[in-house]
């Protein structure tokens, strides 16, 4: 499994399993078990392209994938309709 995919797996868990409409990234990484250090090296980045009002960065994350989450308020992100759309 991708960084990709682990990320968004473990948001679709928060989001079906435990009821949370909203997440923090330090929700997901503690959904997957990630130390701090492990986070900020391998996974942000790909967080950050999964946002869709992100600002404009180089994407290396497959389209499937884009768009996923939208930031709600600093820190704070949800699933878009999109993202939301590939859960159900």
């Amino acid at each position: 499994m991708t960084h990709v995919q682990e990320i968004f797996q473990a948001a679709s868990d928060l989001y079906v399993k435990k009821g949370k409409t909203s997440f923090t990234r330090k929700d997901i990484r503690l959904e997957l078990g990630l130390s701090s250090h492990v986070w900020e090296r391998g996974y942000t980045g790909t967080f950050q392209s999964m946002i869709s009002n992100a600002p404009p960065r180089r994407n290396k994350v497959l389209k499937k994938y884009r768009n996923v989450f939208t930031r709600i308020s600093k820190g704070n992100y949800e699933f878009s309709e999109y993202g939301l759309s590939l859960i159900q």
